[in-house]
Parts: structure tokens; sequence; C-alpha cells
């Protein structure tokens, strides 16, 4: 047959190699070849090791057929590992019933679920947003005391704040926090700013901003955090207070952090500073006006804005026949609106020249 001249590692690694390419019966089938050759192979540590090779590539089905052989073996359950392969694969099926089913019968016949088996299930469970199973499972390892995972907490983190339960959210974030090597990734921190955004609670981007500054240094992102919560604020003073930290920092201009600044003042009718802010555009060689910023005048002129010297100066600069597109950071456009003018044109999506200024 087709495993008598191959030796335990060769047949393991061919098996292995027929999983990854996804030739599940094929794999299956040289396993058995394997076991009707030497009837001992078919000890429960080697259906185990396949039934977990299979878990994990997400073969579910086959890797349950493999458990049932193991039970009927009379020699107790797989380790614990193959069943956290299963939830695994399943949880990124979202087939969170077989989930569910499959820790019942972990919980009745064993192995019991340990550390590894709720950290699982708690990141599982956020990523599909279950939050009351969510918090079933981190009830559960806080209550045996167990080890929870800096992953699994950020995760939850991350489930709030795209329900926008924003003190649960903070909880969660605060314990993070106290995992002293675990850094913050970009998306968890713009997500948890979305909440902060949509439920105005604009302090809390400043805190966040200095948060991820302790523990990473001032990035863009940090900047982007401190300039906006300023920004919504309508504080000039506290908007001046980062851009001298930012001129001190030599951190080069960017559009969103401009336009946060045109869009506030243009709110507070800071007509003057807008003015100042706009005529800044092309002086570096580098910054040019997006459609955020072509917003911002328009609708600054429907509230008395005079946009003449602007206009004068953009034409000369070459700035009124280019096609401008939405550059500013999404944080940005969350927290100030498009504006009416980008609201209303129909060619907010795909461009906009600014000629008809």
């Amino acid at each position: 047959m087709a495993g008598a001249s191959f030796t335990s590692e060769e047949l393991w690694a061919a098996v292995n190699f027929l999983i990854q390419a996804n030739r599940h019966s094929d794999a299956l089938h040289l396993f058995d070849e394997w076991r009707s050759i030497s009837p001992s192979l078919s000890s429960p540590s080697n259906l185990s090791k396949m039934a977990q090779l299979l878990a994990s590539a997400g073969a579910v089905a086959e890797a349950s057929a493999i458990v049932a052989a193991i039970a009927n073996t009379g020699l107790g359950p797989p380790p614990v590992s193959v069943y956290n392969a299963m939830i695994r694969a399943l949880g990124k099926k979202k087939m969170f019933d077989e989930l569910s089913k499959l820790v019942k019968t972990m919980r009745s016949g064993g192995p019991q679920p340990d550390a590894a088996t709720f950290n699982l299930l708690i990141m599982i469970f956020a990523q599909g947003r279950l939050l009351r199973k969510m918090e079933e499972a981190h009830r559960t390892v806080l209550s045996r005391k167990m080890y929870l995972l800096p992953g699994s907490v950020a995760a939850m983190v991350e489930a709030y704040a795209e329900l926008d339960r924003v003190s649960d959210m903070e909880k969660m974030y605060r314990r993070l926090l106290a995992y002293p090597v675990f850094q913050l990734q970009d998306d968890l921190i713009r997500k948890i700013a979305m909440a902060y955004i949509r439920n105005y609670k604009f302090s809390g981007l400043e805190e966040l901003g200095n948060d991820v500054a302790a523990r990473a240094g001032r990035s863009y992102v940090v900047w982007l955090l401190l300039l906006l919560g300023s920004g919504l604020f309508l504080s000039r003073r506290g908007m001046a207070s980062v851009e001298r930290e930012m001129g001190s920092a030599m951190v080069g201009s960017d559009i969103s952090f401009v336009n946060i600044m045109a869009l506030a003042h243009a709110k507070m009718k800071g007509f003057r500073d807008l003015e100042d802010l706009l005529l800044g555009f092309g002086k570096d060689g580098i910054l040019k006006p997006d459609l955020i910023t072509v917003g911002v005048v328009f609708d600054a002129c429907s509230c008395g804005f005079d946009a003449g010297r602007v206009i004068d100066v953009w034409r000369r600069r070459g700035f009124l026949e280019r096609k401008v597109v939405l550059e500013t950071d999404p944080l940005v456009v969350a927290g100030f609106g498009k504006g009416n003018f980008v609201q209303n044109s129909a060619s907010g999506c795909h461009g906009y020249t600014n000629s008809s200024l």
C-alpha cells in the first residue's frame, strides 16, 4: 500500500501537505491506509493529531468524525487542544450554535475547557458581537482565576466600541492598558475614537491620544487625536497649544491637521483665522486643498465669509483647475461631518473641480 515504505515522519508530512492543499479526503484516505497497515497506529494520540490537523485547516466535519472514533476506543476523549482547534474553526465559519454545543460536550464528557478555551471563546464571541456569550466566557475566566490574554481584552474593547457601549469599552480599555507590553494597534485606536465621536465624548480623544503617546510615542494618529479633540470642542487655545507642540516636534504639514482647524474656525465663524489657514495652502509647495477644504470654503461663504482673497491666491497657485478628492482622515470627517457642500455635491465621491469657485 501507499504507506508501506514510508516512515512515520514522511507519512505525517504527506498528510499535512494534503490537508494544507485542501485535499482533506485524500489526507484521510492516506491516513486510513496507514492505519490498516499498522493497526497500532490507530492510537488515541495519532487520531488526536489527525483531528487537530484537520480542525486547524477548517475541516470541522472530518475532525469531528475522528473525535467520535477516538471516543469509540474507550480510552477517553482527545486532549483539549483538539477541541480548541475545532472551536477556532467553527468560530471562523461563524457556526456559533455548533460551537456552543461543542463546549457543552466538553463540559459534560471532557476534556474540561481550559484557559485557552475561554480566551478563544471571548475572542470569537467578541468578533461575532455576541456580547452576552462573550461576557459569560469573561466571567468564567475571572471566577476561575485563569489568565486573561490581552488579545481577549482587546477583542472585548473592539466589540463594545463598535456597539457604542462606551462605559464598558472604557472599563476594558483601562484593563488593557494594565498589560505592560501590549501595544495598541491603529485599527483598535480608531474604533475607540469613533465610539467617542459618535457619542460626543470628545474629551476621550485627548485621553486616548495621551495613552497611545505614553506607550509608543507621538505618531500621526496621536497628533490627530489631540488636535481633533480640541477642534471638536471648538477650543482655539487647545488647537493653538497642540499646534505649538507639533511645531516643536517638527511634525510635517498634513491635510487632515489643517482641515481640523479650518472646520473648527468655520464653525466658530473665526473667518480671519480661517482665511490665514486657507492662504497657507501651497506655500510649502506640497500641501493642496482637498474636497473637505473646498467644502469649508463654500459652506463658510454661505455664512458670511468673504473668500475673494483665498480664491485669487488659489487661482495663482493653480488650485482652481485641479481635481480634488477626499483625502481627509475618516476620523475628522466623522467628527465634523462632510458639510453641506460635499454632502449635496453629486460628484462628492468621485472628485470635484475647483473651477466653480
